[in-house]
């Protein structure tokens, strides 16, 4: 059992009475958001809920401020049941806390082991739980050595791609020697959701934890490898185009400066000008002219529409030919130029009669 003074000062705070807690029960504080506690990390946290806060009020009651961190699975749920808890969370140390004036709380914990909670004795105004330790004893060996060396080389990798771990705490990450304390560390430095750092919460055998650890950090390099890939190849379309752009305006300037100010679009536009066509004619080439001109020349879009221009200006829209109907001589064109295919010859001098 713990005792604490009447006289008892934490944080400023005085208590009048005194304040027992079994080491086999502890007040359960749920977290809400994408926080999962983790043993050996550092887990700041932000509490609004009254009943957490009166659970921390409880805490720092006691001198060892021990308390169990679970999370909660439903994000939306404001006043969370132990069924919407996990079963699994981590045996804490309250280190830091501070009353916002809004009521609410800021506070740090330490992470010291995970447990499962067994049981919820009290749901008001707080929640106590009782819990049993889940750690399992790391056993050396060279799988184990092989694994841990595997892991530091693709976290270091991982994080030298997403710049998310500054280089000196890189190369602490090298030093690490404990198999849960280096994958609570790089988890802590993800962008994991709230499910999958739980799933590795629960995984006790630290062998077992890092090598679905492993299997996770490939599978985001991979993906970063692809965002890298898709970000090198836009980056070359557009310094291409910018490039292009430049050039382009640099020769209209110099042919500017030369008296030679007449450039291709000028060309369409003086084509159609000089040229008789159907309204409706004139109106579509106008606006295929003013797409292509804001084109980059090599582009395939450019190229094609530049030939629909050129097909629309060149198609003798007013020349009429005078038609020759003479059946005979187009009779024997058919027979000079076409062997066999007597039925096709007919239907087409039928057409023309």
């Amino acid at each position: 059992m713990i005792f604490l003074s009447k006289n008892k000062k934490i944080d400023g705070v005085k208590y009048k009475e005194r304040v027992s807690m079994p080491p086999e029960e502890l007040p359960c504080v749920p977290l809400k958001g994408s926080d999962v506690a983790f043993p050996t990390a550092l887990v700041p946290f932000h509490i609004e809920r009254e009943s957490a806060i009166k659970a921390l009020d409880r805490v720092v009651e006691n001198e060892e401020r021990y308390l169990i961190l679970v999370s909660q699975k439903n994000q939306n749920v404001e006043i969370p049941d132990v069924g919407d808890l996990y079963e699994i969370g981590t045996f804490s140390r309250l280190l830091q806390l501070v009353k916002l004036p809004d009521g609410s709380i800021k506070a740090l914990a330490e992470g010291i082991t995970r447990v499962k909670i067994t049981e919820y004795t009290q749901k008001d105004p707080f929640l106590l739980c009782k819990y049993e330790a889940l750690e399992k004893r790391i056993r050396k060996s060279k799988d184990l050595t092989a694994v841990m060396r595997l892991l530091k080389s693709k976290a270091i990798k991982y994080f030298e791609m997403t710049k998310r771990l500054p280089e000196d705490a890189i190369s602490e990450l090298s030093i690490l020697d404990d198999p849960d304390r280096l994958v609570d560390t790089i988890i802590s430095f993800t962008e994991m959701s709230l499910e999958e750092k739980q799933k590795f919460l629960e995984v006790v055998d630290p062998k077992e934890r890092m090598i679905e650890f492993l299997k996770y950090l490939n599978s985001e390099i991979e993906f970063l490898k692809i965002e890298a890939d898709i970000d090198e190849k836009v980056k070359e379309k557009i310094d291409k185009g910018q490039k292009e752009f430049y050039l382009r305006e640099k020769i209209e300037t110099i042919k500017n400066e030369l008296g030679e100010d007449i450039s291709e679009i000028d060309e369409l536009k003086k084509k159609v000008r000089g040229n008789k066509y159907p309204p409706e004619v004139i109106k579509t080439v106008e606006k295929e002219i003013g797409r292509f001109e804001k084109m980059y020349p090599s582009s395939p879009e450019a190229n094609v529409t530049r030939s629909y221009i050129d097909w629309l200006i060149e198609l003798p829209w007013y020349k009429k030919t005078k038609e020759d109907v003479d059946i005979e001589h187009a009779s024997k064109i058919l027979e000079a130029d076409h062997y066999g295919l007597e039925e096709v010859k007919e239907r087409i001098l039928d057409y023309i009669a």
